[in-house]
């Protein structure tokens, strides 16, 4: 096994073909874009609940918000 970066590899082409396809001109920040909706309601339809989405760049910023949602701050993981 290699363990490095979660961003160390390269992206598969079909993620990459949709992500240009996606990004091309301006959009609203901040989940306000008709692509965050979209997701958003994908999810929710996956869990049969409202959910919100936060789109980020790596695995290390996931992983940060989520265990910000279940620590108390100032808190240890």
């Amino acid at each position: 096994m290699i363990f490095a970066s979660d961003n160390w590899a390269g992206v598969h082409p079909e993620i990459a073909r949709h992500v240009v396809e996606r990004t091309s001109g301006f959009t609203p920040a901040y989940a306000n874009s008709d692509l965050d909706k979209q997701v958003a309601e994908k999810f929710g339809e996956l869990f049969d609940c409202d959910v919100s989405v936060f789109l980020v760049g790596t695995g290390t910023i996931a992983n940060s918000l989520a265990l910000s949602a279940a620590a108390r701050p100032g808190g240890v993981v």
